[in-house]
């Protein structure tokens, strides 16, 4: 790059008419070209020219995840299980009465457990004879499988992916970024999500394209 730049500095040092730089288009010194040149390099090297579109990147990605329900090939992420199930009646944005079995007969339903160590006391959950996909229906999260109830986990991911950590290695820099564990989106939560749809996160051939399509725009643009 040193080698290009002087090159180039050398062959308009001949030139001392003002008329030939704006013919070329230049309308600046080279001494401001020279800084505006090494400004973009140093930002270049230190990563921070490529936040914006390592940002924009995981935004594409996680409308294709969370929205569209779509793992990196371009298929459904996954389906509804229909196995019954019994799931807490604070876990979704509709408010359901906690009840066991018999199922789907509220008016005869016993809304306390009759065994067990919680023999009396009453439920915090809600029993889904039709499983995970059942719950969603009663959530009015209808159609295709999206991981999506709250909203927790989409928030989060493109939270912290505004701020990736970017690693040096000698022949690229890699962006990592980390969703912290909280109330909302626990450890085991997020483990299981990213252990039960690992093809969901990686990224779809149409999102590395337009990545390395805005990665090659920043390069062309900072030499211009």
């Amino acid at each position: 790059m040193v080698f290009v730049l002087f090159c180039f500095y050398a062959f308009l040092a001949g030139c001392n008419s003002p008329a030939f730089f704006y013919l070329c288009g230049m309308a600046m010194t080279i001494q401001q070209y020279i800084q505006k040149i090494n400004k973009a390099v140093k930002e270049l090297e230190n990563g921070k020219a490529f936040t914006d579109a390592i940002s924009t990147t995981i935004v594409d990605q996680a409308d294709r995840i969370f929205n569209n329900g779509l793992d990196s090939s371009g298929g459904p992420i996954d389906k509804y299980s229909t196995k019954p199930t019994y799931i807490p009646v604070d876990a979704g944005p509709v408010k359901v009465k906690p009840l066991g079995k018999p199922y789907g007969k509220p008016k005869v339903a016993r809304s306390k457990h009759e065994t067990g160590k919680r023999a009396g006391k009453p439920y915090k959950s809600r029993y889904y004879k039709g499983g995970y996909a059942e719950f969603k229906v009663k959530m009015r999260r209808t159609g295709k499988f999206r991981l999506f109830l709250f909203g927790n986990f989409n928030r989060a991911f493109l939270r912290y992916g505004k701020f990736p950590t970017l690693l040096k290695e000698p022949n690229r820099m890699v962006a990592i970024f980390a969703i912290k564990p909280d109330e909302s989106n626990p450890q085991g939560k997020i483990n299981g999500l990213l252990k039960n749809y690992p093809n969901a996160f990686k990224l779809s051939i149409n999102e590395k394209v337009n990545h390395r399509a805005r990665i090659s725009a920043l390069w062309n643009n900072a030499f211009k």
